[in-house]
């Protein structure tokens, strides 16, 4: 499954144009604000703490999933990988955030730091898998 999603180094190169970087910029910023609403809506609910990472973190695996296995079976316009993946998809999962709330868990005691991190990793592989299939 993972091992499907490499692909050769001269279909798959770095970002180093600027259509690359510019559509990269563009898709940082739309999953940037993505992920800022899912904050905001679910801040009056009280879950702001680390629901919205985990659901930002799972919708953001199975996009993934569902992006890669849709690249690996068609031919797509080269700029939408660096777009969706990098951009949109990478500013929208926050990897930064998942850790500064697993420590503000750990600190409180409990479980919950180690079952939120745990948690996370496994419902987003399974997410992503289930994108890609």
């Amino acid at each position: 499954m993972l091992a499907r999603m490499s692909l050769p180094a001269a279909s798959n190169p770095p970002p180093n144009t600027l259509p690359d970087w510019i559509v990269i910029a563009a898709g940082g910023a739309i999953g940037a604000s993505l992920r800022f609403a899912v904050q905001r809506i679910l801040s009056p609910m009280e879950w702001d703490l680390w629901i919205a990472t985990a659901l930002s973190n799972a919708v953001g695996a199975l996009a993934l999933g569902l992006l890669t296995g849709f690249l690996a079976r068609r031919h797509a316009h080269p700029l939408l990988r660096p777009f969706l993946a990098v951009g949109v998809l990478g500013s929208f999962t926050t990897f930064s955030t998942l850790i500064l709330e697993n420590q503000v868990l750990w600190e409180a005691g409990g479980p919950g730091g180690l079952l939120h991190l745990t948690g996370t990793v496994a419902v987003g592989l399974a997410a992503f898998a289930l994108g890609e299939a």
